[in-house]
């Protein structure tokens, strides 16, 4: 077994992405990481922690329930309660059940007991993203248009003409339009409109919408009552992410210079 402790930092931070590890395990890695983790021994033990932790979660939720427990919350709710990822309004209501349900109680103890068996040596790893928060995040995929192109400078952005890069997860699509900020020379306009399977534009407004670059987070803004967001002055010049705070998950769309 790797000896955690003298494992302190990833030999390359710079290029590694907080998605890197939940999007590896769940087999949608990019072909950077999968190579940066032959080099590094940092990131191969957080993948391998990270998988212990899904592992136990996973199986602790799958508990069965008799049937006689109509009014109980499915364990996909109580695994979010115990991680601290339910908004304001359904946390109460788990509170309130947990206090009148031994059931639910003794299964959220024991849900506890699985995160607990893991998060000491994750902490001990010194790991740059709460576990809690890797839970959440999942990794877009792009379906059509080239990123490097158009930062680079391809033929349509050097001209000033808009580039458009789709992506999608899940029940989401996420539609991203790059173009040069005239006459401010690096910069770039960058805006795009989020889609969700039955739900509307108006649905998705008020989610958190975040440009991160070298783990800060350089813009942020809100979806308005279309799905849409705009951001000015982005740099067009490195790899950014960005990342969408939806009520039960985090979204990362990488776009690499």
């Amino acid at each position: 077994m790797a000896d955690y402790k003298m494992i302190t930092a990833c030999i390359d931070p710079q290029n590694t992405f907080d998605s890197d590890v939940p999007a590896y395990v769940a087999g949608a890695g990019r072909p950077h990481f999968v190579a940066h983790l032959e080099v590094c021994e940092f990131c191969r033990a957080e993948v391998s922690q990270y998988k212990m932790l899904e592992s136990n979660l996973l199986s602790s939720l799958t508990l069965k329930r008799p049937k006689l427990r109509l009014d109980c919350p499915p364990s996909q709710l109580l695994g979010e309660y115990s991680l601290k990822l339910l908004t304001s309004v359904d946390k109460r209501k788990i509170e309130k059940h947990l206090k009148q349900c031994r059931f639910c109680e003794a299964d959220y103890q024991n849900l506890i007991s699985a995160v607990a068996e893991v998060e000491e040596p994750l902490q001990i790893l010194e790991v740059h993203v709460p576990v809690v928060e890797k839970l959440r995040r999942i990794y877009a995929s792009l379906v059509s248009g080239q990123p490097k192109l158009a930062l680079r400078g391809g033929t349509a952005f050097s001209e000033g003409k808009p580039v458009s890069l789709d992506y999608a997860v899940e029940d989401l699509t996420i539609m991203l339009t790059l173009q040069p900020a005239k006459p401010r020379k690096g910069q770039m306009i960058l805006s795009g409109t989020v889609l969700r399977d039955a739900m509307s534009g108006d649905e998705l407004a008020g989610t958190s919408v975040s440009v991160i670059r070298g783990g800060k987070t350089e813009a942020s803004e809100s979806l308005d009552e279309t799905g849409s967001f705009y951001f000015e002055g982005i740099q067009a010049s490195s790899s950014f992410t960005i990342e969408m705070e939806f009520l039960d998950k985090v979204v990362i769309v990488a776009v690499e210079a």
